[in-house]
This record gives structure tokens, C-alpha cells and sequence, in this order.
């Protein structure tokens, strides 16, 4: 009863060799990313208010 799929209980029928990479980021520029998500968030809560 072969379809050319494999069957459901194999559990590695979808994903092979995968690598996932990091890249380290220094604190200030972090705080930075932050403040400007904050400050973004604070403009487009006050832009709907008004």
C-alpha cells in the first residue's frame, strides 16, 4: 500500500539538516531597539486617541 509518501508515524518525514544561526547583539543597541518600539507604540496610541 505504497503512495510514495511516507508513513504518519515516522516522526523525521519533514524536516532534515537544519541549522539555525545567532547573532549576538550588544546590550546598548538592544535598549535602543526598545526605546525606539516604546516611542513608536506611544505615538500610534496617541495618534488613535485624538
Amino acid at each position: 500500500m505504497a503512495t510514495g509518501l511516507q508513513s504518519i508515524s515516522d516522526e523525521s518525514w519533514g524536516l532534515d539538516n537544519v541549522t539555525i544561526s545567532t547573532t549576538l547583539v550588544s546590550e546598548p543597541s538592544i535598549i535602543i531597539l526598545f526605546g525606539a518600539g516604546l516611542v513608536g507604540f506611544a505615538l500610534a496610541r496617541r495618534r488613535r486617541i485624538k
